[in-house]
């Protein structure tokens, strides 16, 4: 029955690991996306302080525009982020747990308690 137990588990464990890497992957991606975001945003936030030194001052209202949509593109990413950190760290505790299990479950095997 420990066995059986174990095997499951163990089972158990791929899914959480591979969804956990899933997960992980993800975060990254969005934290890759918002590095990237906040380097438009000021890349944008340069263009229109130029555009206004040159007196163009329609063009840096252009550029002032783009850097809003970019600023609310970041509101989105960085919720996101905030969602799948969560998450990973969820994961990450599941996956402990169940390695915890594991070893227990292993131990009480060895010292010969099985059913």
């Amino acid at each position: 029955m420990l066995d059986q137990y174990l095997k499951a588990i163990n089972k158990d464990l791929g899914k959480v690991k591979a969804e956990a890497e899933a997960v992980r992957a993800e975060e990254q991606r969005l934290q890759r996306e918002i590095n990237e975001c906040q380097e438009e945003i000021k890349k944008l936030e340069r263009y229109s302080n130029k555009a206004l030194e040159a007196g163009s001052e329609g063009e840096a209202r252009n550029f002032l525009e783009k850097k809003a949509v970019w600023a609310s593109k970041l509101s989105e990413l960085q919720a996101s982020y905030q969602l799948a950190s969560a998450k990973s760290e969820h994961m990450k505790q599941m996956l402990d747990k169940l390695l915890a299990d594991i070893s227990e479950l292993e131990s009480i095997k060895r010292e010969g308690f099985e059913n």
